[in-house]
């Protein structure tokens, strides 16, 4: 593809499908979110979502497929932005698809790092009721969770072997889950309520418009599908071992997602205490074990652990965005962020620029509550924009001829204009209000995070990245 070599070949498909896995963590997604899609819609949007979920997702991942089979790159969507689009637009469009995939990952890793310090501070809550948590206690948790995650991503050999202990342990303790709730429940909700149910207190008069919402929950569990195409430069023969992996981890995800999602509303007997706790899933296992704390954390623990391995393929997916895109001097100081040493192997000065930039976008938990529940649709749309807008380019005539090992003929154009649909409408659904009528602290503040996004980008492309940014023939930066 005309870069130097930087990073070695080390991976192969199942360290590589474990990553996917992790970084996707479709099960911990369904247990996040699950007490929030309850309420927007009813059960059926959290059991149901997550089918309509799924067949859209296996959309975007042939889209996906067919795009890294022809053009395996670390860059991902910018990359075959730049390939794809007419010259007139490619150095533009790559440039502001680059942008978006970075911000999605960034803020991946920093609503991942706040869940874990609001678990953490519940589970003090629990053992003394009285201590007030602060915002910034959170936020702390979330910067010492970061920083571990930070040094298990400084070796190849290491996070390979990180990765691949991290999908034995997802499914182990998907496993413990999945087995203990419905043994342990003293009551359970009846199949009706589970598959059938469209209680809907959001206070949107349209089910139909409460549906389309809380699909934002199931969602969250298919998310940064794109993962694996940034590591196509550390494994061999990736125009097929990457479509491989991304397949795997979508069929795994729903496999352990779905099946969890039906547990958890079976179990949730005692719905408004659920609902209305602090941290929900904590409050389940608390009312599961009949008030026995130590059993209730020891069980969320697992959720704890399992987070940590996905924020450490977090680490890792935003580590190579940026260092791929400074590559092509889409950053300020790219020079710097894609120097790869070689006694680490791996990008350690652009992994160093996104721990501090997730920290920074994590102090949104201190400024304002909604404003950070904000970020978790960005964490999708901006990702799947960065998709749709390759997806795009790659059904233009002049593009016919570029193709991998992976091409699905017809059925991928399908997959394609599924995929540009789905993201146009949910980059306008997503950014309304979770519930009505809307009030300060319940608004949904997304559509104020992209236009600041956007602003932010198309300054930098005017001041800055217009005159330097470009597909280069990169020299060797290995120190």
């Amino acid at each position: 593809m005309g870069y130097a070599v930087q990073v070695k070949r080390e991976l192969n498909v199942f360290q590589l499908t474990g990553t996917a896995f992790s970084i996707t963590a479709s099960w911990i997604g369904v247990t996040g979110g699950f007490a929030t899609g309850v309420l927007v819609g009813g059960p059926v949007v959290l059991i149901w979502g997550l089918v309509l979920i799924a067949v859209i997702n296996v959309a975007i991942s042939v889209s996906l497929a067919e795009l890294i089979s022809a053009m395996p790159n670390s860059g991902g969507q910018y990359y075959w932005v730049m390939r794809l689009a007419p010259p007139k637009y490619a150095r533009f469009s790559a440039y502001v698809t680059g942008m978006l995939n970075l911000l999605g990952g960034l803020c991946a890793t920093a609503s991942i790092s706040v869940l874990v310090g609001q678990m953490v501070m519940g589970c003090v809550s629990l053992f003394h009721p009285g201590f007030a948590v602060a915002a910034w206690q959170i936020w702390l948790i979330g910067i010492a969770h970061n920083l571990s995650c930070f040094l298990f991503n400084f070796r190849e050999k290491l996070l390979a072997r990180t990765m691949m202990a991290s999908m034995v342990f997802s499914i182990l303790a998907w496993l413990a889950v999945l087995i203990v709730l419905p043994v342990k429940t003293p009551s359970h909700t009846s199949a009706s309520f589970i598959f059938t149910s469209t209680e809907n207190i959001s206070g949107w008069p349209s089910f139909g418009m409460a549906f389309m919402i809380g699909l934002l929950n199931a969602n969250w569990s298919f998310g940064l599908l794109d993962a694996v195409s940034h590591l196509a430069e550390e494994i061999v023969r990736p125009e097929v071992n990457v479509p491989r992996a991304l397949f795997a981890s979508i069929a795994i995800g729903f496999a352990t997602a779905w099946p969890l999602a039906i547990v958890l509303v079976y179990c949730m007997f005692d719905f408004d205490a659920v609902t209305s706790a602090h941290v929900p899933l904590l409050e389940l296992f608390h009312l599961l074990f009949s008030g026995n704390r130590g059993a209730a954390v020891g069980l969320l623990s697992l959720i704890l652990i399992t987070l940590w391995f996905s924020t450490v393929g977090l680490h890792t997916y935003q580590m190579r965005i940026s260092w791929a895109f400074s590559r092509d001097n889409g950053l300020p100081f790219s020079t710097f962020w894609s120097r790869v040493p070689k006694r680490f192997g791996v990008p350690i000065n652009a992994h160093l620029l996104c721990l501090v930039l997730v920290n920074i976008i994590s102090l949104l938990c201190i400024a304002s509550t909604t404003a950070f529940n904000s970020l978790i649709t960005a964490v999708l749309v901006f990702p799947n924009l960065s998709i749709m807008i390759s997806v795009m380019f790659s059904l233009l005539p002049r593009n016919g001829h570029i193709k991998g090992p992976y091409h699905f003929g017809v059925f991928g154009k399908v997959c394609k204009v599924t995929t540009i649909a789905f993201t146009l409408v949910t980059c306008v659904v997503y950014s309304f209000p979770y519930y009505i009528p809307v009030e300060a602290g319940s608004m949904n503040y997304f559509s104020v995070i992209l236009v600041a996004a956007l602003l932010g980008i198309l300054l930098d492309w005017a001041f800055r990245a217009r005159h330097g940014f470009r597909r280069s023939q990169m020299i060797e930066h290995r120190d």
